[in-house]
């Protein structure tokens, strides 16, 4: 009796650990970057700062059109500037996929590496905010 509850329990241990090894194991897929974006918070409200489409950029404050000269990356420079007046910034990848658009966080790096109109492979990391690691970038036109 004793060795049927043993095996019992580690037979629901053994189902536990492997749903949680797929519950958080990075979900890979491919998209269409639609658009990204920053935020900020000031006084505890979250503003979107800057939003790039592929039909040109959109600023909430025209100063800040100012910090991206042709370019949706964000400098060092543009970096500083932005947090003279928010705290935490925070970039997000709207990336298209069939049928709907999802936006994620992602790091500067990752945001620097894509544009609007790009295809992308990409992880959704499984952290408590929707977060994506782009593992390769397909410019428009190729």
């Amino acid at each position: 009796m004793r060795s049927k509850t043993i095996t019992a329990l580690l037979f629901v241990v053994l189902i536990g650990a492997v749903s949680i090894y797929y519950a958080l194991k990075p979900i890979k897929a491919e998209g269409v970057v639609a658009a990204k974006s920053i935020s900020g918070v000031r006084n505890n409200v979250c503003y979107t700062i800057i939003r790039f489409h592929e039909t040109g950029v959109k600023p909430k404050i025209d100063d800040w059109r100012s910090l991206f000269p042709n370019t949706t990356n964000v400098s060092e420079y543009a970096e500083s500037q932005l947090k003279t007046m928010y705290t935490d910034l925070r970039y997000v990848i709207n990336i298209r996929r069939k049928p709907k658009t999802m936006g994620y966080y992602a790091s500067k790096d990752d945001f620097n590496k894509v544009d609007p109109g790009d295809t992308v492979k990409f992880k959704i990391l499984r952290k408590r905010d929707p977060t994506v690691k782009i593992i390769g970038v397909m410019p428009q036109g190729e």
